[in-house]
């Protein structure tokens, strides 16, 4: 949720509406390269391993895209974020339809769906009040990161939803490694049986 909610912002920081129209739909391409990729080659042999993988990597894709205050960067990053973060869902789906019951395989993934829709609007409210009230004012010119983070990924307008976002990736990517050697999720497909059909 945080890109959906940050992204604009400070897209609309620097650029025009036309600017975030045309960054907003790379990514959308991105997306739809990696559908077709998974259909024509099925993803990874573990699927666990392309669920769990690609979410650390969509998080460094969204932090390459606002690292540095670039059009260039922010193109490349959303394109890459979009054609990862298509493998997840892929992914997992199909962990869901090969392990579970089919007669509960509805109510299984309605219950995901249901979880991860009811964090979206805590998201949408926390986001932005950090951006403005902290991230913003600490990459002012004389705030309190300028001197430090500041001379890395620059300061000024935008630069505080941008470290926001970098922050959020890099803690997208350290949770996807540690999901993926915690060892009883990584060898989740061995341990649970596949479903019967009835």
């Amino acid at each position: 949720a945080s890109y959906n909610v940050l992204i604009p912002p400070l897209v609309l920081s620097s650029y025009s509406e036309a600017v975030l129209g045309t960054v907003l739909s790379v990514m959308s391409v991105g997306v739809l390269i990696g559908t077709f990729v998974m259909i024509f080659t099925g993803g990874t042999k573990r699927r666990i391993n392309g669920m769990i993988l690609s979410a650390a990597f969509t998080g460094i894709a969204i932090g390459t895209a606002v690292f540095r205050p670039s059009l260039t960067f922010l193109t490349i990053g959303l394109l890459l974020g979009g054609f990862i973060s298509s493998f997840i869902d892929a992914h997992w789906q199909s962990i869901i339809q090969a392990k579970v019951p089919f007669k509960l395989q509805g109510r299984v993934i309605a219950t995901i769906l249901m979880i991860a829709m009811l964090t979206m609007p805590l998201g949408f409210l926390l986001w932005g009040w950090l951006a403005d009230n902290y991230f913003a004012v600490w990459l002012q010119a004389e705030g309190l990161l300028a001197g430090s983070v500041g001379q890395i990924i620059g300061v000024g307008n935008g630069r505080g939803t941008a470290l926001l976002l970098i922050s959020a990736g890099l803690f997208l990517f350290f949770w996807g490694m540690a999901a993926f050697l915690y060892r009883p999720l990584r060898d989740i497909e061995d341990r649970l049986p596949d479903a019967v059909p009835e």
